[in-house]
């Protein structure tokens, strides 16, 4: 999602023309969270 407001707390990535960049704030949130999913996805 893009910032839509000054106080948007939802920001997770940068829109570039039509490159998309993780918001650095929020890269290691994200990373753990891909670690935890695709690690449990893996074991059934």
């Amino acid at each position: 999602m893009k910032i839509i407001a000054e106080k948007n707390h939802g920001k997770v990535f940068d829109q570039y023309g039509e490159n998309i960049v993780l918001w650095p704030p929020v890269v290691p949130s994200i990373r753990e969270y891909e670690k935890v999913v695709f690690e449990n996805c893996h074991e059934k």
